[in-house]
């Protein structure tokens, strides 16, 4: 009886190798199941600071270029530091209007009374905006703050002189 077991094969698994096999395949898939989650926040967490980043990139260079595009002397008899909207007049019928909200700020061009453009600049990551102006030694600078939420970022502080920045001043002068 024994000599026909050995000369006979197997034609299956037994049930405890078919278990182990699939608590193997279970815990391999339950590991790529994490990874694969924890890689979606990963890349939703990154495309939001992207988006917030260039949101704040596309800001600054829009503030400044108004800035200083803008006359100085409406502002030589301002007597607040802090405004919650900072009107800036351009060459012409043109104007700006900066309005600092919570959660972003609001930029309208108005050429007379018809507004030409509107944009939000959406920064979900930073505290309220502020908007300040500053008269120093006869320059009037425009600033304007955002506070860091409360987490791992920082606040941002993006200035400009009106009517012309310091920095291009100084590269304006005739070389020899």
């Amino acid at each position: 009886m024994t000599a026909n077991r050995i000369g006979t094969r197997r034609r299956g698994f037994s049930l405890v190798e078919l278990l182990v096999v699939m608590t193997g395949v279970a815990a391999a898939l339950g590991l790529c199941i994490g990874l694969i989650h924890m890689l979606t926040r990963l890349d939703r967490a990154s495309r939001a600071h992207l988006a917030e980043t260039s949101a704040l990139a596309r800001l600054a260079d829009q503030f400044r270029a108004d800035v200083r595009a803008s006359d100085a002397d409406q502002f030589k008899t301002l007597e607040k530091s802090s405004v919650e909207g900072l009107d800036l007049a351009l060459g012409g019928d043109r104007t700006v209007r900066y309005n600092a909200r919570a959660g972003g700020v609001e930029r309208i061009e108005r050429r007379g009374d018809a507004v030409e453009r509107r944009e939000t600049y959406r920064l979900p990551g930073k505290g309220a905006p502020r908007l300040e102006v500053r008269c120093e030694e006869g320059d009037v600078w425009a600033r304007l703050l955002l506070t860091a939420a409360p987490g791992p970022s920082r606040g941002v502080s993006i200035e400009a002189l009106l009517g012309k920045d310091r920095r291009l001043a100084a590269e304006e002068a005739p070389s020899r």
